[in-house]
């Protein structure tokens, strides 16, 4: 009887982990604004990062990529990418969605707009946000006037996650970090390109106001409806347990996620010969083994394996 309950225990652990697997949401993170950090710096000048501010102010028109605000949604793509709750959008696939759409990625986002996105994307949700504290202070620490020069980073962010469907702003999150150092120079306070600042004092302050950000984020992640990413198998080998469907990293894919492989029944269509439904049977459930930018290649795990042939469609959810 103890084996059987342990056995019974052990299969749903099973199933929750591959319902947790299965669950996740798509977000696409957008530039943070960083408007407030100008403002900060021309109001006081006597703090030494106003020299850096300055540069940037240069640096901005010469090379749009070295934005604070860039490099503060990079940070958060990798920290949300490392925490696994949610699966991120790659920033070169938004980068291209919105090259080819003509949209700008600066401004705020309205109802409409997050719909539009939403849509474009393949998201449940799109992460947009501030920085509004991001500074160097320095003074010394010792007894009168003695002592070591300290410098402290303060990093203070806002964070929204809003619902691609309705454009409801469903959760904020508020984040502040704090780092100080009595060896930092001024060119080390935030890096000169983003994969250069992670480990700058600015770049350890952030981390620490980003990991503040993703805790209040989770907490939305039972609210956002799933969005399914389709796509279609290119290559069945049922001998050697193989399937590659044609969506990859680039598209949310991750090793060890779940597919779902089904096959067109019917296509119903409205009087000008327009698609409006496709009735589909499931074949059969695929584990991702491998993944790329643009392919994914899967083994079947549960469902008539033999019958998966190219052209079958390929989707995150049944």
């Amino acid at each position: 009887m103890i084996k059987l309950f342990a056995m019974i225990a052990s299969i749903s652990l099973i199933a929750l982990v591959g319902n947790a697997e299965a669950a996740k949401k798509r977000v696409a993170v957008l530039d943070f604004e960083d408007t407030a950090i100008a403002e900060q710096n021309s109001q006081n000048p006597d703090n030494p990062f106003a020299i850096i501010a300055a540069l940037r102010g240069q640096q901005q028109q010469q090379a749009p990529e070295r934005k604070i605000g860039k490099n503060v949604a990079g940070q958060l793509v990798n920290e949300l990418a490392k925490d696994g709750t949610f699966m991120v959008l790659e920033r070169s696939q938004i980068q291209k969605i919105f090259d080819e759409q003509n949209i700008s990625k600066s401004g705020a986002i309205d109802q409409s707009s997050a719909a539009k996105l939403g849509k474009l994307l393949g998201v449940s949700a799109i992460v947009t946000g501030s920085v509004n504290e991001f500074t160097v202070q320095s003074h010394k620490r010792g007894v009168l006037g003695i002592g070591v020069k300290v410098n402290t980073a303060k990093v203070g962010l806002n964070a929204r996650i809003i619902d691609a469907n309705t454009g409801e702003i469903i959760a904020t999150a508020e984040g502040k970090g704090e780092e100080e150092s009595s060896n930092a120079q001024v060119g080390s306070f935030y890096g000169s390109s983003e994969s250069g600042s992670e480990n700058s004092l600015l770049g350890i302050a952030t981390k620490k106001a980003l990991n503040e950000v993703i805790a209040q984020l989770k907490t939305s992640e039972n609210k956002l409806k799933e969005i399914a990413v389709t796509g279609a198998v290119v290559y069945s080998d049922a001998a050697k347990n193989s399937t590659i469907a044609d969506i990859g990293r680039t598209a949310g894919i991750s090793t060890g996620a779940p597919l779902y492989v089904s096959k067109v029944v019917k296509e119903i269509k409205n009087s000008s010969g327009a698609v409006i439904k496709v009735i589909t049977d499931n074949v059969a459930e695929i584990k991702v083994k491998e993944v790329d930018e643009q392919t994914c290649t899967c083994e079947c795990i549960k469902g008539d394996c033999k019958a998966i042939a190219e052209g079958m469609r390929v989707s995150t959810t049944k």
